[in-house]
């Protein structure tokens, strides 16, 4: 999907992945609303998830080019660490939010 998106999306345009997140858990939540069966809700939960998973993914792939793009060279090492680590440490705290 990146690949396919790589000449038509732009860094302004990276809100809409985000987006795109917000819009699969709608899904996902709202089914708990309906009288539908568990394995129904499951099936709308695995697909909401898959495809926030997708946006996400792409977002990241987007995002760590554009990082490398705008970086000096001299710099490029130490950015990518410290935007690792940021990475890193911020996935647990999400878990945790969650």
């Amino acid at each position: 999907m990146a690949g396919f998106l790589t000449g038509t999306l732009k860094t302004r345009r990276l809100s809409l992945i985000l987006g795109a997140v917000g819009i699969c858990m709608i899904p996902a939540g709202a089914v708990f609303l309906l009288p539908v069966s568990s394995a129904i809700k499951y099936g709308v939960n695995v697909a909401a998830f898959c495809g926030m998973q997708i946006a996400i993914s792409t977002f990241s792939i987007f995002a760590v080019s554009m990082i490398q793009q705008k970086t000096p060279d001299y710099l490029l090492g130490k950015v990518m660490a410290y935007t690792s680590a940021i990475t890193m440490c911020a996935q647990p705290i999400g878990q945790m939010v969650y």
